[in-house]
């Protein structure tokens, strides 16, 4: 499924990016990291709603639920605690 990008949402990619590495000590991203790390993380988001949404059509409802993303994710061997 592909999701469409506008500028806007490439400007607050940036600006997340920046804070997700400010918060893990990191000093300076460069332009070309921050397009690498956005392109990791948009394949990412795709794989784990991709995973999602499989289980949201196996259970006939018409829209993901927290438990589908919980689900997906854990799927993919990233599970969230206390879910």
């Amino acid at each position: 499924m592909e999701f469409p990008v506008t500028k806007e949402v490439l400007v607050n990619a940036k600006a997340e990016i920046l804070k997700l590495a400010r918060s893990g000590d990191v000093q300076f991203v460069s332009g070309l990291n921050s397009n690498e790390i956005r392109y990791i993380l948009q394949n990412y988001f795709d794989e784990v709603i991709s995973v999602a949404l499989i289980y949201a059509e196996k259970g006939r409802r018409m829209s993901l639920t927290v438990k589908d993303i919980v689900y997906g994710l854990k799927r993919l061997s990233h599970e969230i605690y206390d879910y």
